[in-house]
């Protein structure tokens, strides 16, 4: 029976010591300002990397006795993305041609012949098949359209949103089906990746034949995401990416931080590849596109010119590098590293020196208290001093196999599910022994 209660120990006290430091994969030692009080602190990639949780939730802060320091999350050091509003210019399309009313033809004889029509001309009916916007100006990466629109009730409407430089020449951007069961006024968001709309007009146009009633755009925003430099985010380099053929490279990331950018270098000799980067959060999904360009590689005045990262949106934990079909593909596996969304915390440096910041612990509970608890009464004051980590090379994290995530939670129900029978043995057998006993 002790045997039996020292097993149950061993599953049941990693449970209570949960926020013990040590039990955390990763482990960073915190230079702290002189003074104490509330200090900030940038979060490694060492850190960022080892995460298993959204949000950074099993990112602790501990003093040298252990104890956990109070801490928030902070904006991190990235500009955010703002909204701009602009003018939806109507582009009217004729349903008919030039008509003429009270018609009347004269043909004069002799040798000249004159012919003549009297009428008043009518202008034909129109229709609103699109709108026009001019982004000329903005400069920034653009990433989302949104619409306040009039929809007519119980039709399909299919909306495609291209681009031009001439208004001659359009590329496709996004498209997306509506449907509403009753007319209404809704907003309409349209998600795509980053493009840059610098010097073109974007233009929206939809079926717009055979309307019950008219497609009504009241106004239109477009969210962007200032043009900072990717190449001063956190970056981590990824080894184990599976090649799918000569056109494919697919991989899943085994930590939780968002990625911000996508590095893709290609190795050996120069070359010019079009990609496309996808993603998807399970193999039960589409993939879907994250963002596009050109990977390349060029020799110039003895100095090696790569192209700089992809960056991405929302982008899901599993990615697929996809190489044009019309090239000679990945006969040499790329360079392939991971930019981070930058984040930082708040702390309470209250505790005894020295302090060390952890992370790496799947199931933690979310200790982070709210930013507004611990800026009370700072308001006004100079800007919170910055504790520091010390230098180090980017971290190499490897990709999870295909599958293994699901091979994972097997095992780990499989192990719930023996620890559920022990205890319910356990109790059976305590059961029997009292009843013995009475």
């Amino acid at each position: 029976m002790r045997r039996w209660a020292r097993f149950l120990a061993l599953l049941i006290v990693p449970l209570l010591v949960a926020d013990a430091s040590s039990n955390y994969a990763v482990r960073v030692p915190v230079a702290v300002v002189p003074g104490g009080g509330l200090q900030r602190l940038a979060v490694p990639a060492r850190i960022l990397t080892a995460s298993r949780m959204p949000g950074l939730a099993d990112v602790r802060l501990f003093d040298a006795g252990g104890q956990p320091m109070p801490m928030a999350r902070a904006a991190g050091d990235t500009p955010a993305h703002r909204v701009i509003r602009l003018r939806a210019l109507p582009i009217l399309g004729a349903v008919g041609a030039l008509t003429v009313t009270g018609v009347s033809l004269a043909v004069e004889g002799g040798r000249a012949r004159v012919v003549r029509m009297e009428g008043t001309p009518a202008a034909a009916s129109t229709t609103l098949p699109g709108i026009l916007l001019d982004t000329r100006a903005i400069a920034d990466p653009v990433d989302r359209l949104t619409l306040d629109m009039d929809l007519p009730r119980g039709q399909l409407i299919a909306l495609t949103v291209e681009g031009s430089e001439d208004l001659a020449t359009w590329r496709p951007i996004a498209a997306k089906t509506l449907y509403r069961a009753d007319a209404a006024a809704v907003d309409v968001s349209i998600a795509f990746p980053p493009s840059t709309l610098a010097g073109q007009y974007l233009r929206v146009i939809w079926n717009a034949n055979r309307l019950v009633s008219p497609v009504v755009i009241r106004s239109a925003a477009v969210s962007t995401a200032p043009a900072s430099d990717p190449s001063a985010w956190p970056r981590a380099i990824v080894r184990g990416a599976r090649a799918e053929g000569e056109y494919a490279i697919g991989f899943t990331l085994p930590f939780a931080t968002p990625v911000a950018a996508l590095e893709v270098g290609l190795s050996l000799g120069d070359a010019v590849i079009p990609v496309r980067i996808l993603g998807r959060d399970d193999d039960a999904q589409p993939w879907r596109l994250l963002a596009e360009g050109t990977a390349y590689r060029m020799t110039q005045a003895g100095q090696v010119r790569r192209n700089p990262p992809f960056r991405l949106t929302n982008a899901p934990r599993t990615l697929r590098i996809e190489a044009d079909p019309r090239t000679r593909g990945f006969t040499h596996p790329p360079e392939i590293a991971v930019r981070l969304m930058p984040a930082a915390v708040i702390f309470l440096a209250g505790g005894r020196p020295p302090f060390t910041l952890a992370g790496g612990q799947a199931g933690a509970p979310d200790r982070f208290l709210p930013a507004a608890s611990l800026l009370q009464g700072s308001a006004g004051l100079a800007p919170l001093p910055r504790a520091t980590t010390p230098p180090a090379p980017d971290p190499v994290v490897e990709a999870v196999p295909p599958g293994d995530g699901r091979r994972r939670g097997v095992w780990l129900w499989a192990v719930l599910l023996a620890a559920t029978a022990l205890l319910a043995a356990m109790v059976w057998r305590l059961s029997r022994q009292r009843a013995a006993t009475t």
